[in-house]
């Protein structure tokens, strides 16, 4: 499925696709809310970042959500994901953008090596 995101950063609309799992939840978000139509997260960004940290702070760390950008963004890569397609998930207008929310790790670095490397 996708997920249309109307309120961004830059302005411009943008669709987001998104697994089964995150559908289910999100249903059961919007139900478990009362939420029949319209958006689902009726909040500014100022509020979610706001929210994001206080929940984190609850669980003993602190999380915010450029950190859950980068996050997604290494993992997306890790998991073989396609950097001109996290450009437009992440609404970035330029790759070098996209690139400084990946992160090397050894997992990444294995796993390139591999893949040239296979006979070695």
């Amino acid at each position: 499925g996708y997920l249309l995101v109307k309120r961004t950063k830059t302005y411009r609309e943008r669709i987001v696709p998104i697994n089964k799992k995150t559908i289910v939840e999100l249903k059961r978000f919007a139900y478990n809310n009362g939420i029949k139509g319209g958006r689902l997260f009726a909040m500014s960004r100022d509020r979610f970042s706001k929210l994001i940290l206080r929940y984190s702070r609850k669980l003993g760390f602190k999380v915010t959500p450029y950190m859950l950008r980068h996050t997604f963004a290494t993992l997306f890569v890790e998991n073989n994901g396609n950097l001109l397609i996290l450009k437009n998930i992440m609404g970035h207008s330029q790759i070098s953008t996209t690139e400084r929310y990946v992160h090397e790790s050894k997992r990444m670095i294995k796993s390139g090596y591999d893949k040239a490397c296979p006979e070695f």
